[in-house]
């Protein structure tokens, strides 16, 4: 740099600005991408969790709670019937809006770029 004229010396740091933006905002987009495909692969996983839940629910119904076989939460209480289904429907509705919240944020992403 010392034998460059001043006006030389500003294009080079403006030259490495604009290549450090260029990959700042590379890795952001990276990031958000990962991001996204994460809260949707938890979604999946929770939605799995549910339907094994479910599973469980269904032949806890069957046997009238003389065997059942649905595992309650380490530490709690086995919930009666009503409070299982309540519970396995609100978890359903916790991976719906899980899942409608990763679908919006992507879609107001595609937007803006």
């Amino acid at each position: 740099m010392d034998d460059q004229t001043p006006k030389e010396v500003v294009v080079e740091c403006a030259l490495g600005y604009e290549q450090a933006r260029r990959e700042a905002e590379r890795l952001h987009r990276e990031r958000t991408l990962t991001w996204e495909e994460e809260r949707l692969a938890e979604c999946d996983a929770h939605a799995e969790a549910n339907e094994r839940l479910a599973v469980g629910r269904e032949r806890d119904d069957r046997t009238m709670g003389f065997t059942g076989t649905a595992a309650a939460p380490s530490g709690e209480d086995v919930p009666d019937p009503r409070t299982g289904r309540a519970y396995l429907h609100h978890q359903g509705l916790v991976v719906e809006r899980k899942r409608l919240e990763a679908r919006l944020e992507r879609a107001e992403r595609e937007k803006d770029e």
